[in-house]
């Protein structure tokens, strides 16, 4: 596509005033750029000109549907996906799990099962280098440790006996281990999610900036399903929030490609959430190499 207007002749931005030629930008799109779903050969609603210049279906749901059929050409698809996502964004290393989701490509899991191959192996192959082990790293679990609590924290998780806790200020994050800060865990709630990618986007921002000034590592830990945040903006505890979905999956991404040291995590409750901290605090600095998320899909953790 290119930046002159089809109607007028002259070049466009995103300021460019439609109404004067009495069309709207998406029925404006949907006649000079016209793009058809792979799976309904129907028109693809028009969101934004970046989605809908790089659709090839309505949904995530359609092309799974189109990808059970589609064999070789199903295959070169996915992978040619991964190759524009790593052109356009710049992307150095192979993507985790959690990134996969919120960037609507297939998971790791399902790249694996069509090409039979280690995830790694699939993205050496296509330039990217590799940040994740992909693999569990066992701890032992009645081991016990003492965990610092920040004060800010009002919903405390709850551990078991063998784990100690404390309350103190921490710098940055919600939990980590008593004497080590460096690896933390910043724990939301779905409703802390949605505010912290939305009004609190920036703040955020600096607490990230600070945390990598300081060598540390936050492991962003949501305390609801990642299905859950697909469906942000119709759950009750959600429907309030002035965002939806693509806008804060846009949010998680964009951090993705500004910072290294981060990963979030999406998990089914708090009960698991108290799981995955102790799991993340005892391995420490290890968790950097392992893709949390992928360990939650598989079932590990």
């Amino acid at each position: 596509m290119d930046n002159v207007c089809k109607i007028c002749g002259q070049e466009f931005s995103t300021g460019h005033p439609w109404s004067d030629h009495g069309i709207k930008l998406a029925n404006y799109f949907h006649k000079f750029y016209p793009r058809y779903s792979k799976l309904t050969n129907k028109l693809i609603i028009f969101k934004n000109p970046d989605q809908y210049l790089n659709a090839d279906f309505e949904n995530l749901q359609e092309m799974k549907t189109w990808l059970k059929s589609a064999g070789e050409e199903g295959k070169d698809y996915i992978l040619e996906l991964l190759i524009k996502r790593k052109i356009k964004k710049n992307w150095i290393y192979a993507p985790g799990q959690a990134l996969l989701r919120l960037s609507n490509l297939p998971s790791i899991l399902y790249y694996e099962k069509q090409f039979n191959l280690p995830f790694s192996e699939i993205c050496k192959k296509l330039g990217f280098k590799i940040k994740y082990k992909n693999k569990e790293e066992k701890v032992n679990w009645i081991a016990p440790i003492e965990i610092k609590i920040d004060t800010r924290e009002k919903l405390l998780l709850k551990f078991p006996n063998h784990i100690k806790t404390e309350i103190g200020c921490l710098k940055f994050g919600d939990y980590s281990l008593v004497g080590d800060e460096k690896i933390v865990i910043e724990r939301k709630s779905i409703s802390d999610a949605a505010g912290t990618f939305s009004a609190g986007y920036d703040r955020f921002k600096r607490e990230l900036q600070r945390a990598k000034k300081a060598g540390g590592y936050i492991v962003i830990l949501i305390e609801n399903s990642y299905s859950d945040f697909r469906s942000i903006e119709y759950l009750p505890q959600t429907r309030h929030i002035k965002s939806n979905y693509d806008h804060l999956s846009k949010r998680m991404r964009d951090l993705y490609e500004e910072f290294s040291n981060f990963q979030i995590v999406f998990c089914d409750g708090r009960k698991q959430a108290a799981q995955i901290t102790e799991y993340i605090l005892k391995l420490g600095k290890k968790i950097k190499k392992i893709d949390i998320q992928l360990l939650i899909d598989k079932k590990v953790l």
